[in-house]
């Protein structure tokens, strides 16, 4: 029997569930264990920031508006995947389980016959194969979150989320890398003035605190702005420059392209490293990122 269903409440009270606990579904496309830790990711840094008082118990909620109808799209694209792998048997005469040596060689002689019923035979055959690459091809399913909840701000953003032609053509498949808030912030290579190994935007994210990244243009407004963080909410925000002669340099001209922020622009990383922020632009950045901290976090 193959399990097809997910909850549609995960969290209630002091009660969270994760991972095989709010879904079943079958080992293809192989994604539990990755769903497990993403779970785990999202709630750890809110109970990390609610217990010490840094934030209140209303950030918790948003794990469930978060997670829960990814948990429920993984299901379906699970089985989806599943369904495929019985059509090709069903077309090379393999299913339905007891067929018939007869039937089996009558679906087999079907497959090379040059008549309007091979045509369809063959058609079916190729399209249930091709989107068996699912299986092998899924990273649209493992990294196109989007969460939408009050722990993202999308204010200065102009537009809603758009991916690219491919993603929103075949959203199991491909990903975007292209920055909005409420998705997984992308790669970007970084490198220094002196020579070394390359590192990634994620790598030098703070582990377990937020993170702005912004460029030249900046100036010291995002430095001022962390500091005001950590005064009027104690909160510690890790600024990470990029550009020349900054701590890190666009060594593949990537930085202002992925998160579409021009130079003096910023993004703001959550601890579980998707984007909470991005303001295109610089401006009153103290003022700006104090109003969207109390909002993500849920602090009046």
């Amino acid at each position: 029997m193959v399990n097809e269903t997910s909850t549609d409440i995960i969290s209630k009270g002091n009660f969270f569930c994760l991972a095989d606990t709010i879904h079943r579904y079958p080992p293809t496309l192989g994604l539990d264990s990755n769903t497990c830790i993403q779970d785990s990711f999202n709630l750890a840094w809110k109970v990390a920031y609610m217990l010490p008082g840094l934030a209140p118990p209303s950030l918790l909620e948003t794990y469930s508006g978060e997670r829960q109808r990814l948990a429920s799209g993984l299901v379906l694209d699970s089985n989806n995947t599943l369904r495929s792998h019985a059509a090709v048997c069903f077309s090379v005469g393999v299913q339905p389980h007891g067929i018939s040596d007869e039937d089996r060689k009558k679906a087999e002689e079907m497959l090379r016959q040059n008549s309007t019923a091979g045509i369809g035979a063959r058609k079916a055959l190729r399209e249930s194969t091709r989107h068996m690459q699912t299986e092998s091809k899924w990273w649209g399913t493992a990294m196109n979150q989007l969460y939408a909840s009050t722990a993202i701000c999308t204010n200065d953003e102009e537009n809603l989320c758009q991916p690219g032609l491919k993603e929103q053509q075949d959203p199991c498949r491909f990903h975007d890398t292209s920055a909005y808030s409420g998705r997984r912030f992308p790669y970007v290579w970084l490198g220094s003035r002196v020579p070394g190994k390359l590192v990634s935007t994620l790598e030098v994210a703070s582990k377990g605190e937020f993170t702005l990244l912004t460029g030249i243009g900046g100036g010291g407004g995002p430095w001022k702005a962390a500091d005001l963080m950590q005064r009027s909410l104690n909160i510690e925000v890790k600024i990470v420059g990029i550009g020349t002669g900054l701590q890190w340099e666009d060594v593949y001209l990537e930085w202002e392209e992925k998160p579409g922020v021009e130079e003096d622009g910023c993004v703001l990383m959550r601890p579980d490293l998707f984007v909470a922020w991005i303001s295109k632009s610089s401006g009153n950045e103290s003022a700006r990122l104090l109003e969207v901290m109390c909002r993500v976090l849920g602090v009046s």
